[in-house]
C-alpha cells in the first residue's frame, strides 16, 4: 500500500513541477476541439456539466466572502490524492483564479458567509 502512495506522490509532484503556463496555453485548443464534436456529444457534455454545475448566476461576491478560498495554482499537501486529482484540472487555468475545494459528497453551493457580516 505504501508503494502505491509513494508512486502517486512522485507522479503528482512530477506533474506539479511542470510550469503551468504550458498547460494554460493548451486550454484554447482543448475548447476548440470540443466544439468540433457532433450535436449529440455536445448535448451530452452540456447535460453532464449542468448536472454538476448548479450555479446559474454571478457568484464572485459569494466567493470573495468565503474564508476557505485559495488561488487555483496552489498545490496543498493535505489530502494529497484528492489534491492531485484537482490539479489535473486546475493546471489549465490562470493561477490567480480562486476556488473553494470541498471533498466528499457536497450538498451546498457555497460556504456560508462569515457571521460578522
Amino acid at each position: 500500500m505504501s508503494d502505491c502512495r509513494f508512486v502517486m506522490n512522485v507522479k503528482g509532484i512530477g506533474v506539479a513541477l511542470i510550469p503551468r503556463i504550458f498547460f494554460q496555453r493548451k486550454l484554447k485548443d482543448i475548447f476548440s476541439d470540443i466544439l468540433k464534436y457532433d450535436a449529440k456529444n455536445l448535448a451530452y457534455i452540456s447535460e453532464r456539466v449542468g448536472y454538476y454545475n448548479k450555479i446559474n448566476s454571478d457568484f464572485s461576491k459569494d466567493l470573495q466572502a468565503c474564508h476557505e478560498k485559495e488561488k487555483i495554482g496552489k498545490l496543498p499537501f493535505k489530502k494529497t490524492s484528492l489534491a492531485y486529482d484537482g490539479y489535473k484540472i486546475s493546471k489549465y487555468f490562470k493561477d490567480d483564479l480562486l476556488w473553494v475545494k470541498k471533498y466528499g459528497d457536497i450538498n451546498c453551493t457555497f460556504c456560508p458567509p462569515p457571521s460578522h457580516l
